[in-house]
Parts: structure tokens; sequence; C-alpha cells
């Protein structure tokens, strides 16, 4: 005997489910690597006209901190292209760059409005120049080591995120839910 068969598509909803659980731990690999990235610029303090005997970091190791400004502009955010999700986690500080990678030298720094640069000095006296030519600068980096720490966090909660696209359960009336 033929029996009515009911048959509900569920596609839209499981993918609509499956893209907020990636995009949700792809964002919260992105809020852990930008924390780690401040934490890694926050280590150590820089010589500074308040702390003169504080040390430069070495290449290879993070900056130290001297102003705060470079931790403090730490930045993440999550973008979304069709059904790719994409984490960047970076600086809007311009040395922020030339640390993480280095310098080859000869770059010359002029004032955005004319006039002169201004800077304090390793000894405390306050500078002034209408250019300075930055010498070479080995890498300082703290970005790379900050998402080498978490690339095992990062692989664990995108599983996880499939993990839980497994038990996914359509919604409605006596279906129970997500």
């Amino acid at each position: 005997m033929p029996r009515n068969v009911k048959i509900n598509d569920h596609t839209k909803e499981f993918l609509d489910f499956a893209r907020n659980e990636v995009e949700m731990a792809v964002a919260g690999s992105a809020i852990r690597v930008a924390e780690e990235a401040t934490r890694l610029l926050n280590l150590k303090p820089g010589p500074h006209p308040t702390n003169p005997t504080a040390t430069a970091s070495k290449p290879g190791e993070p900056p130290h901190k001297r102003t705060q400004t470079l931790a403090q502009s730490i930045q993440h955010e999550t973008l979304r292209r069709r059904n790719e999700f994409v984490a960047r986690v970076g600086t809007n500080v311009k040395y922020g760059f030339w640390l993480e990678i280095g310098t080859k030298g000869g770059t010359v720094i002029k004032p955005k409005k004319g006039g002169l640069l201004s800077w304090i000095g390793p000894d405390g006296k306050r500078r002034y120049a209408k250019s300075v030519t930055m010498k070479p600068l080995a890498p300082r980096p703290y970005l790379r080591p900050a998402l080498n720490k978490n690339r095992k966090k990062i692989v664990k909660a995108i599983r996880a995120a499939g993990k839980r696209m497994n038990k996914f359960t359509p919604k409605g009336p006596g279906r129970g839910g997500n």
C-alpha cells in the first residue's frame, strides 16, 4: 500500500547554521590572536624618558613596550565573502609593520604637514629634524608568534564547529531545534 511521504528540505537552514558556526569559530580565533599579540607587546618595558635604564628588544623578540601606542592599536575583524570567512589581525600604526617584518633601511620619514619631526632621544633630550632616514631594522615579530601560539586552538575551534554541524537538528514543531 502506498503511503503519503512528506519530505522537508532543510538545506538552507543547515547552511545558515553551518556558516554561523564557522564564522563564530573564525571570529573567536581572531580575538585570541589579537589578545596574544597585545600581551606580547606588553611583556617588557622599553627605553623611555620615564624608564631610561630599560633595554630595547633584540632582533627576533617582540618589541618592548615604550608608549603603549602599538599594543593599543591591535585590531581584529572577520570578513565574510560568500562561503569564505577571513579573519584579519593587525595594526594601523605604520611602524608596527616595520617591527613585524623588519626594514632594509633607506626609508625617509618626513612630517605630515611640513615643519619638524620631534622625539625624545635615548638620553632623554628632545630631538628635532626635517626628515629622518631609517637604518636597517631586524624583525621584531609579535603578530606571527601570536598566530603560531594559537594555531592548535584555531584548528580545534573550527573542528568543534564541524562537530556541532553534525548535531544539527531542524527547528520547528516537534523537531527539537538547536
